[in-house]
Formats: structure tokens, C-alpha cells, sequence
């Protein structure tokens, strides 16, 4: 919490958003909660090997929180963590989707937090919208999570958190699942900057065993 409040401080006098720093630690325990679900090598193999990408690695924070949180899944794990620097939206994410394992040699899975303008910006025909159809008809999306608004630390705007697979399990090929975390979250005693609310372990776990569950809230494309 200390090094988180120096970076926030940071941001606020530097005139920087602190999205561009670190996102929240419940973002990213949500975030590798949800990669490593229906992943049941990864939570039970002895010495099991996986890699954790960040393409906006920053001060690294979401690598080291990753690998923190992939060990208590399961402590045996080897984590081999990557990251680079990148700012972008849709050309970013297709940048996340350029760096997965194909799907021939097992496949990969992304997990991105955006605001909303890529879901709908664009025209018709424009490049933003044909990024979403090459997305969509190429069944890469899995689900969309909508989360509180002033989760972050100097905007309220709303995020959402995209998982993209692009070797679905046979129960998930062509449908895409929405869910609605908008009131999932928990006030804060002391607000910081504008992040007033966060996620409690139990809102976390939730909201990945809906994710896990993947039923009612399946749309098909």
C-alpha cells in the first residue's frame, strides 16, 4: 500500500493519470482469478509452467501482484512473467492478441481493461469496427465484466475488463458472456484521489464463479 500511494502521489503531481502507473490490486487478483479458471492444470499440477504478459508493464506492478496471486492458486507453479511498455486502445488490444500462444499449439487468453469507447467507436466500415468484427467473427471474445465506477485512482469513468480466448472450450465457441459487476464493490473508509470503492475477496470470488459458471449471462454471436 505504501509504494501504491507514492505512485498515486506521483501521478497527481506529475499531472499523470495513475491508470498509466498501476491498476488496483483487486483488479488484478480479479483479472488472474478469472485467466487461471477451468484451468485445472494450472491450479493443481506440481510444477506446472505458465507465462504472465504485461504489455503495459509500467512499475510492474500487475507481474509481481500476478505472480503473487497465481502462487496462492497454486504454490507449486513455475511463473515465467514478460512485460513491455504500450499505449493504445483497439490497436493495443490487437497488439495483446498478436502476442498469444496459437491456438494449435494450445491456445492463449488475454485479459485487458478498457473504458468504453471501443465497444462502440467508430462507424461502420471504420477501423475500430472492423477490429470488433475480426474479433467477434474470429470467436476470440469470451466475456466482457463491467466494473464500479471509481475503482481506479484519477478517473470515475467506466471500465471494463475483456477476456479473449482463442481456443474456447466447446461449451463457450460462439457466445460471448456479459456480466454486470457495476455493484460489485465495497465503499473505502478514505477515499484516494478519485478511487472511493473496491472489490472485498468475497465480490471477487463471485464474480469469477459466474465467470466460471458461464450460463444465464452467454449471449450468442
Amino acid at each position: 500500500m505504501i509504494f501504491e500511494e507514492f505512485i498515486r502521489k506521483f501521478a497527481e503531481a506529475s499531472n499523470e493519470t495513475a491508470g498509466e502507473h498501476f491498476t488496483p490490486r483487486e483488479v488484478i487478483q480479479l483479472i488472474v482469478h478469472c485467466l487461471f479458471a477451468g484451468d485445472d492444470e494450472a491450479a493443481s499440477k506440481a510444477g506446472v509452467v505458465r507465462s504472465m504478459y504485461d504489455p503495459t508493464a509500467g512499475t510492474g506492478g500487475t507481474l509481481s501482484w500476478g505472480e503473487v496471486i497465481a502462487r496462492l492458486i497454486n504454490n507449486t507453479a513455475v511463473l515465467r512473467l514478460y512485460g513491455q511498455e504500450l499505449n493504445g486502445s483497439l490497436l493495443f488490444l490487437m497488439h495483446l492478441i498478436s502476442k498469444m500462444r496459437p491456438a494449435a499449439e494450445g491456445g492463449g487468453r488475454v485479459a485487458i481493461v478498457l473504458n468504453g469507447s471501443p465497444l462502440f467507436t467508430g462507424e461502420a466500415g471504420s477501423g475500430e469496427s472492423e477490429i470488433r468484427r475480426w474479433i467477434i467473427e474470429n470467436d476470440m471474445l469470451e466475456a466482457i465484466i463491467a466494473l464500479p465506477n471509481d475503482l481506479f485512482y484519477n478517473t470515475g469513468i467506466a471500465t471494463y475488463f475483456w477476456i479473449l480466448d482463442n481456443d474456447k472450450k466447446a461449451d463457450r465457441k460462439g457466445k460471448v458472456q456479459l456480466i454486470d459487476a457495476t455493484r460489485m464493490y465495497a465503499k473505502m473508509k478514505k477515499s484516494l484521489g478519485n478511487k472511493r470503492v473496491l472489490m472485498t475477496d468475497e465480490q471477487i470470488a463471485e464474480i469469477v464463479g459466474v465467470y466460471s459458471t458461464a450460463t444465464a449471462s452467454m449471449t450468442t454471436i
